[in-house]
């Protein structure tokens, strides 16, 4: 599996939840070939969904159903782009505790974005520079974003889908233990994610 980007920059906190999963409760037990599930079955499975949803997101750095996450930075990068470990990003809203420590919101005008980049990028406009902030202080700029392929589960690459339909698949019949990927999940998913949709 590719090494996930979360290490490398700021921690993301999802403030905004997706409102539905990816994949059904029907499309999980269908994968399974699990049939008549029972009500506390289902409320298992409806977990495990949103864990390997979760786990996908994190081991993959992306985000799949629209979400919001947000990231705070004890100062603007120095080096102009200010980058982040997940994609795709729809939208960013920048604020700020400038000099005197009040917060800001910076301006749409002021900046320029690169979601497509990998990882994406944000960076004052051309000729400009991150506004001043207050110094001496912890996580003065924050960055909310908001991620993922679209609101529906139609707008989610069915590679995703089929990773988390196996690692669901997989808890739920004891294949391996909550949390770990199986050989045949790990495979399955490597392969997906050099699809182009992936890329």
């Amino acid at each position: 599996m590719p090494v996930s980007l979360q290490h490398h920059y700021a921690t993301l906190n999802t403030t905004v939840e997706p409102t539905c999963e990816p994949v059904t409760l029907g499309e999980a037990f269908a994968y399974a070939e699990f049939e008549d599930p029972s009500e506390s079955e289902s409320e298992r499975m409806r977990g495990l969904l949103v864990a390997a949803r979760k786990k996908f997101e994190r081991d993959t750095s992306r985000a799949l159903m629209t979400q919001t996450r947000t990231a705070t930075f004890d100062r603007f990068s120095p080096c102009g782009e200010q980058v982040f470990h997940v994609v795709p990003i729809q939208s960013v809203a920048i604020t700020y505790k400038d000099e005197n420590g009040a917060t800001q919101i910076w301006g749409t005008g002021n900046y320029q974005t690169d979601f497509s980049n990998i990882p994406p990028r944000v960076a004052p406009v051309d000729g400009g520079s991150w506004p001043n902030t207050k110094c001496g202080t912890f996580k003065v700029a924050t960055f909310t974003l908001v991620c993922g392929y679209g609101d529906s589960p139609d707008d989610v690459p069915d590679a995703a889908k089929a990773a988390i339909k196996q690692m669901a698949a997989d808890w739920f019949l004891g294949v391996c233990t909550e949390g770990d990927v199986s050989p045949r999940a790990k495979t399955f998913i490597d392969s997906l994610m050099w699809r182009p949709e992936f890329l």
